[in-house]
């Protein structure tokens, strides 16, 4: 034994003592970190070698699995001690019997589903040696050396050399607990050159000595993205989120569909050791679990993906599942034919969500609604504010929440030339910020007479104030664009008895420093985050914002086009969070029928017209203010007003 060879990458062990005879079997060995004691542990996989053909071998067979394995198909026979009740002592001999043992290892028994797997001990300082040593402590272990005559890197630590009774006799003294040999799951989905992550340190508000550490994707390939979504050791829900808002700007549903089976079907890596195997079949396990959790975030909150719009004549379009479509057809063949088998529960689950209908839930309110205030006359003169400001308030509420803000504030969908396919929600909400401002305007610059004139401006001052009561910032909004625009703001005569009435130009004035753009729209924002929903937010700041970030940030990282910047969709995300915040809590409103359709029916003059009134109003006025045009939702369409 002591003039044994030394030690070859990898281990093979023969059927013989010699090695003069082709390997049956491959000791692969993975060291671990070193013990608290000093000595080093690891794993050993013991597997058929795809050296030499052995008799009676399945050239299919990787590894003998324990419990499952067919001893007819393996090269080694498995002869359990029961002196170990946890891990029982194996002796693993030829499949006859008449050479003699090739190993003598302790093998994990309380897992049917592993690779035949053991542990190993190296001396300090050659963690990365392979060794057929067994275990025990520093004080205890015997110098060993492997029946197969190769020499135990313990054995020089140690000063002696020992044999094969000595290896049998140490496996009675020895002590392994489960953690030892199981270990932590291992963290593969850490940073590198295709996956950039990003390591925040903030204040503990529990402790002050401790600090809270977040860890950002900065930015990734498309398939290191899906890993870190369905990342087995911890969930992030905020990243599965923003993934879901936007991953359309970098791929397709049906890409991302073919990633995801990809992922729930991970496979190990040839060469991978016994310890390691162990791991990867609990990771695998989460892994699937975290797949499905994403397809049912995907077909519950973005089924959009899955529909097709239908037509209905005289009602609002309706849209139903696409059962034709490829991603369709994938999603069932993959629910059915894979989750199902695998995790039923998840897999019912799933084909629930994909293929039931979708049940639109009523809303109750605790209390009814406040009772119309019905006009005299259908003569806007005789409309109450109150009453225009809920109408206004109940039309606009249904175009903010058709918005499907993952599709249509991707990419300013909104501002390409196919914008009405892209983003009809977007371009309906902002056609219709900018008819109503006209329509104000209209109605001002058609009132000849400055005592009713200066009634009709008033009125939009108090419409817009209840309109304020009621949270719909954007119908604040729009009726401040009316008054601020050149055709009305050159009215001195009529805006100088607003200023005579103390209460309105106190109103107007601060609804003005409310949607002010000074500071990014601070006290707008101020104003928006304290509002409790229902509300309507002006939606032109969203998209100031979204326009932003997409100007501002490039799609892809370190000049590599496959390298996505996630921290970009990220922001992104955070706006279309906020977008779809404020989509959810309808309105506790009636229609009253009149101011309704007179409100959904509305026109407006063009901007050569209006001024052409204004000057028969007032033929002397004065210049437009420069911020005047600050309130105009027309760029937003790439275009100007005419």
């Amino acid at each position: 034994p002591s003039s044994s060879p030394s030690v070859p990458s990898p281990l093979s062990l023969s059927s013989s003592p010699t090695n003069s005879v082709s390997p049956r079997v491959q000791s692969l060995i993975t060291p671990r970190s070193p013990s608290a004691s000093g000595w080093a542990t690891g794993s050993v996989r013991i597997k058929p070698s795809t050296e030499g053909g052995s008799p009676g071998l399945s050239s299919s067979r990787t590894s003998f699995i324990l419990g499952k394995g067919d001893r007819s198909a393996s090269p080694l026979t498995i002869d359990p001690a029961p002196e170990t009740p946890e891990f029982a002592r194996r002796t693993m001999t030829s499949p006859t019997g008449s050479s003699p043992p090739m190993a003598t290892v302790p093998l994990l028994t309380r897992s049917v589903s592993v690779y035949t797997a053991g542990e190993f001990t190296s001396r300090p300082g050659e963690e990365g040696a392979l060794a057929r040593t067994i275990f025990g402590s520093p004080a205890t272990a015997s110098p060993l050396t492997s029946s197969t005559g190769i020499k135990s890197p313990l054995a020089s630590s140690t000063g002696s050399e020992g044999s094969s009774p000595a290896l049998s006799a140490s496996l009675s003294r020895m002590s392994v607990r489960p953690e030892d040999l199981i270990g932590d799951d291992s963290d593969d989905e850490g940073e590198n050159e295709d996956l950039l992550l990003e390591r925040i340190e903030e204040p503990d508000s529990s402790s002050s000595d401790k600090k809270k550490v977040t860890i950002l994707v900065k930015g990734g390939t498309l398939e290191k993205l899906v890993d870190r979504i369905t990342w087995p050791k911890e969930p992030d829900p905020k990243l599965q989120s923003a993934f879901l808002l936007t991953y359309r700007s970098f791929t397709t549903p049906l890409e991302l569909l073919e990633r995801l089976i990809a992922r729930y079907n991970i496979e190990p890596s040839p060469d991978m050791p016994g310890e390691d195997f162990m791991k990867f079949n609990k990771r695998k396990k989460i892994i699937q679990f975290r797949v499905c959790n994403i397809l049912k975030q995907w077909l519950d909150k973005h089924f959009y993906d899955f529909q097709k719009r239908k037509e209905v004549e005289g009602k609002q379009p309706e849209f139903e599942l696409d059962a034709e479509s490829p991603l369709v057809v994938q999603m069932g063949k993959f629910i059915d034919g894979q989750i199902r088998v695998d995790i039923e529960s998840q897999g019912n689950q799933l084909k629930k969500l994909l293929y039931n209908p979708r049940v639109q839930h009523q809303i109750s309110w605790s209390s009814d609604p406040p009772p119309p205030i019905t006009p005299k006359t259908p003569q806007f003169t005789d409309f109450d504010p109150v009453e225009v400001a809920r109408q206004l308030t109940i039309i606009e509420q249904y175009l903010y929440r058709d918005i499907e803000s993952n599709k249509e504030c991707i990419g300013q969908a909104w501002n390409k030339a196919d914008k009405d396919e892209l983003a009809p929600h977007i371009v309906a909400m902002v056609k219709r910020f900018n008819l109503v401002s006209t329509w104000v305007a209209t109605e001002i610059v058609r009132t000849e007479k400055l005592k009713l004139r200066y009634k009709v401006l008033c009125k939009f001052i108090t419409i817009a104030m209840e309109c304020r009561k009621l949270g719909n910032f954007n119908a604040v909004m729009e009726i401040l664009a009316g008054l601020q625009n050149a055709a009305i703001y050159r009215l001195k005569h009529t805006w100088d008895k607003v200023n005579a009435k103390q209460p309105y130009a106190e109103q107007y004035q601060s609804l003005l420093d409310l949607m002010s753009n000074k500071g990014n729209f601070k006290d707008y924002r101020a104003a928006l985050m304290s509002c409790q929903p229902p509300c309507i937010p002006y939606l032109g700041v969203f998209l100031t914002d979204l326009t932003f970030i997409e100007d501002g940030m490039k799609n892809t990282l370190n000049d590599r086009s496959e390298l996505i910047n996630f921290d970009k969709r990220r922001k992104v995300s955070v706006v279309i969070g906020h977008i779809q915040q404020y989509q959810q809590p309808p309105y506790n409103l009636s229609k009253e029928g009149t101011i309704y359709n007179y409100l959904l029916n509305i026109e407006g003059l063009t901007q050569k017209a209006l001024y052409k009134y204004s000057l028969i109003c007032e033929p002397k006025g004065r210049d437009m203010p420069a911020h005047s045009s600050s309130f105009s939702l027309m760029s937003f369409l790439g275009k100007k007003g005419e």
